[in-house]
């Protein structure tokens, strides 16, 4: 439809990247922020969306604590 926005998607436990990754797929324009409280385990969300030649805003942050994490802006989906 013109005029809508691409969907504001969060996945909040994301590592290692294979849900992130098939969210994307199935919604290539989505806005997706994926959440995981491990670094390390986040840099493997970063190697699978290189891998699979996709992107998402990654952050290490716990969904526990929005506060620590959260613009404000509503999801459509978690």
């Amino acid at each position: 439809l013109a005029g809508t926005r691409p969907r504001r998607i969060l996945d909040a436990c994301a590592a290692p990247g294979g849900k992130t990754g098939q969210l994307l797929e199935r919604e290539p324009d989505a806005e997706v922020l994926a959440l995981d409280r491990d670094a390390a385990r986040l840099a493997k969300v970063e190697q699978t969306l290189d891998r699979l030649g996709l992107r998402a805003t990654l952050r290490v942050a716990d969904a526990a604590e929005p506060a620590t994490w959260w613009d404000g802006r509503p999801f459509d989906a978690i």
